[in-house]
């Protein structure tokens, strides 16, 4: 950690931010920079006191339906942890201490609201498309179908996803590989996708862990910590297969079956997702939180599914689909100028305040721009626009707080976001 002039200054994407007087954005920022994770730290006052015997027994039942001679079934609860290092000398005071890892795996409801207040899970279930939910139309309820808020340790947390899954997402017919038997796709992906949301978790930040299922798509959403081992921005879902945020949360997973050796069964879900639904597509983006999403069925049903022919036939457009949700295909260089300025005048005036009308038409030209060609770099608008440094520099920054605009790829070039992207395929479906 370095100041400059006594000074605490943040990156945020091409800007450097004082956070010197936001103890909590310094608190975050040196959270960032501490090579001791959050899981291996040593809470003073936290003993075997704060741990549910409960939550210990449900865990021997679950590793003796494995395997009947596993080391845990004859350890005390305290041996357990030290056998999956739960616990640890401090260098301190040199008495033996209990560690985050195993008051967020086994303590008890009040020990984890005492000691991490903020923890908790969020289970919603939305009958409506992703796309639908993003556009956030005024006909729309802006209220949930089911939700359950979960602020109990992790064994528990995971069961009780689990049932939010079997409570809301179709079964398919399935046999395993090899014999007559019926298996349950739905276990085979989500204890996988439910593992990684209670494992790679980066628990010292506030916010929480969220997983959504919408009537075509299950997302989950957290935050994380970066690290030099998994690059960010939008990756492949092969390249989770060696990375573990939380060693000692996933060994404990593992221990129960509830996580796979490598990237806690990444290749499962590749596996298993196509069986669930054919066309099935896995995103993955990793930034300050880390979201995954995977479609599960067709729109097909949803209110707006009836209009999605009439989008396909809208003229010089090229995209890869305008079914709801669908991302703009680069180079849309069928659309004229006058057009492409229209759908960035109208996304600047839905989504964009506080700004002259000068400087909401230079706007709309750059989101025009970037809309026709697909990524742009901001040397690239800069230049193809003419515009100042400190012109492009303000209004890519309003236009990313805005949500209509991220960067993506190692070159931080700027695209329109996924809920442009869909507001702009109602703009066709409307036409």
């Amino acid at each position: 950690m370095h100041r400059f002039k006594h000074k605490y200054y943040d990156r945020n994407n091409e800007a450097d931010t004082n956070v010197t007087d936001n103890p909590s954005l310094v608190a975050s920022l040196f959270s960032r920079k501490d090579t001791l994770s959050y899981e291996n730290r040593l809470l003073p006052m936290l003993d075997l006191t704060d741990l549910d015997d409960a939550t210990f027994d449900y865990c021997r039942k679950l590793v003796i339906a494995r395997n009947d001679t596993h080391a845990w079934i004859k350890l005390s609860n305290e041996e357990l942890l030290k056998s999956c290092g739960l616990m640890a000398k401090d260098p301190v005071t040199g008495k033996i201490g209990v560690k985050v890892a195993a008051l967020l795996l086994f303590g008890k409801d009040e020990s984890i609201a005492s000691f991490i207040p903020a923890y908790r899970f969020e289970a919603i279930y939305r009958n409506k498309t992703y796309g639908r939910f993003v556009l956030n139309e005024v006909t729309d309820s802006t209220r949930y179908d089911d939700r359950i808020t979960i602020r109990t340790n992790l064994i528990k947390a995971y069961g009780l996803l689990m049932d939010f899954v079997y409570k809301h997402l179709p079964e398919k017919f399935y046999l395993q590989d090899g014999s007559t038997q019926r298996g349950d796709l739905r276990a085979n992906i989500f204890r996988e996708i439910i593992a990684n949301l209670c494992v790679h978790r980066e628990y010292a930040s506030n916010e929480v862990g969220l997983f959504e299922i919408f009537s075509d798509k299950v997302r989950t959403c957290n935050a994380t910590k970066f690290t030099s081992s998994l690059r960010t921005g939008s990756i492949s879902i092969d390249e989770l297969e060696n990375y573990t945020k939380n060693p000692l949360l996933f060994k404990v997973f593992r221990e129960l079956g509830w996580g796979e050796e490598l990237g806690s069964g990444s290749r499962n879900i590749k596996k298993f997702a196509p069986l669930y639904y054919n066309n099935s597509v896995i995103e993955i983006l990793n930034n300050e939180r880390f979201v995954f999403s995977m479609t599960y069925r067709d729109v097909v049903g949803d209110a707006q599914a009836g209009d999605v022919n009439r989008c396909e036939n809208a003229p010089a457009m090229s995209v890869k689909s305008c079914e709801v949700g669908s991302a703009v295909e680069h180079n849309n260089v069928n659309v004229d100028k006058l057009t492409s300025i229209s759908i960035g005048t109208a996304l600047v005036s839905e989504f964009v305040s506080g700004v002259s009308d000068k400087i909401a038409l230079r706007m709309a030209e750059e989101i025009a721009a970037i809309y026709v060609v697909g990524q742009l770099t901001k040397k690239e608008l800069k230049e193809q626009l003419e515009l100042t440094e400190e012109q492009i520099k303000i209004d890519l920054r309003e236009l990313s707080r805005a949500k209509l605009l991220e960067q993506k790829g190692k070159d931080k070039k700027y695209m329109l976001s996924e809920m442009a992207q869909i507001k702009i395929s109602s703009f066709w479906i409307k036409m």
